[in-house]
């Protein structure tokens, strides 16, 4: 008997070169999409560029160089262009100073509880109280731990942890959502 008059043979031949010609964007014509989305959540390691399966973004860094853009460079005058790159230079100079602004604040005010508690606990072993001492030192740490778990769990869970790794992510281009709000920065 041949293959072809076998009605399985020929359908899963035919399903395979339907999966050949969804494959091959050259064999696409111009009304089928090339991306289709799926609207369920997919459990493959693979990610499909344009699918939404977070509401977690990526973001966009290519530049844009079409026609209409190199245009629009091309038609600015050199005053506009050193502009420009004066005021991109001026932001990134600025958050600089900022970030540094407020690291130095928060290492100040961690410096001052820290020395604050550990006055106290001189004074009692000065005394000779070593458990009013050591219970003053534990409930302090407790306490401020305790403060800091409230303020992260009810007002910005995003403030908990380090933000070095959220930090690497949005430079990679992932835009989570209420990272970088001003209850995180308080909170933190």
């Amino acid at each position: 008997m041949e293959e072809n008059s076998n009605p399985v043979a020929r359908a899963t031949q035919a399903h395979m070169e339907a999966d050949e010609e969804e494959r091959d964007p050259e064999s696409n014509s111009l009304q089928q999409p090339l991306l289709k989305r799926s609207r369920t959540l997919s459990s493959s390691p693979l990610a499909l560029v344009g699918a939404k399966v977070s509401h977690i973004e990526s973001l966009d860094y290519e530049i844009n160089e079409n026609d209409l853009f190199k245009h629009d460079w091309r038609s600015r005058s050199k005053v506009q262009v050193l502009q420009y790159i004066f005021l991109k230079w001026s932001l990134a100079c600025l958050v600089g100073l900022l970030t540094g602004l407020i690291a130095t604040l928060i290492n100040l005010a961690v410096e001052n509880i820290a020395g604050y508690k550990l006055l106290a606990v001189v004074s009692f072993i000065e005394k000779d109280r070593y458990l009013q001492g050591f219970l003053y030192f534990t409930g302090v740490n407790f306490l401020l731990t305790l403060v800091a778990a409230v303020l992260c769990v009810c007002f910005a869970p995003t403030a908990a942890g380090p933000g070095i790794p959220e930090i690497k992510a949005y430079l990679n281009g992932v835009d989570t959502p209420n990272m970088f709000g001003a209850t995180t920065l308080i909170v933190k």
